[in-house]
């Protein structure tokens, strides 16, 4: 029997399925709401960068913005902690920086389900 190739490896098609997942929540967090200016949003921003897979997909390191407050975030990287630390707290963001410099030991099953839970 022929069996067919997988058009990526496994671990980066649950990546991909986790990515969704995690943009998805922080859409349904936001009302589908720019968290930044109010207007409608379509963009899932990650405020620390998503190569820190530690901080990848947790809820709290996302925002939801329309494009042009996207392309500002990216412009300039410093309204990201501003809005956190003016949402959360200044604590909170030592914590989530320093949580994504630690090694990321998640376990995909457990990120699928703890991300599910903002699903609507």
């Amino acid at each position: 029997m022929l069996q067919m190739k997988s058009s990526c490896p496994k671990k980066k098609c649950s990546e991909k399925h986790l990515d969704r997942l995690w943009s998805s929540a922080v859409r349904n967090i936001a009302d589908g709401r720019c968290q930044y200016c109010g207007g409608i949003g379509y963009h899932a921003h990650h405020l620390v960068n998503r190569w820190h897979k530690s901080t990848r997909w947790h809820v709290a390191n996302g925002v939801y913005v329309c494009a042009y407050c996207h392309n500002l975030m990216h412009k300039y990287p410093e309204l990201s902690e501003r809005y956190f630390v003016g949402k959360h707290g200044q604590g909170a963001w030592d914590e989530l920086r320093e949580l994504s410099n630690t090694v990321f030991r998640g376990n995909t099953d457990e990120i699928e389900t703890n991300l599910s839970r903002f699903q609507r």
